[in-house]
């Protein structure tokens, strides 16, 4: 299952159908949003192994979480990090010349 921000609502429902749990061997839910504080339903997931209906099936879950703007924040600032210590390198060759 792959879904992206509120998209998670229909996978949601449907992990508390034990027909679910009961047809697969692994049920894996990939959740994609832009910052890790709009990953909002771990404590959800996380409580499915005391849902009275499909708790036993909880250990077939396998949660990845997904977030891309964190990721583009670090790159961005790798990058002018690295551009930065190119620049003062210059700045310094050029001093010793």
């Amino acid at each position: 299952m792959l879904c992206t921000g509120s998209g998670i609502a229909p996978f949601l429902s449907m992990l508390h159908q034990p027909e679910i749990w009961q047809r697969f061997d692994t049920l894996a839910l990939a959740h994609s949003v832009s910052y890790p504080s709009e990953l909002v339903f771990n404590e959800f997931l996380g409580s499915l192994k005391e849902h009275p209906l499909v708790g036993e099936f909880a250990h077939k879950l396998r949660f990845v979480p997904i977030t891309t703007a964190a990721a583009k924040k670090r790159a961005a600032f790798q990058a002018a990090c690295s551009a930065e210590k190119r620049q003062s390198q210059r700045r310094v060759r050029s001093a010793l010349q």
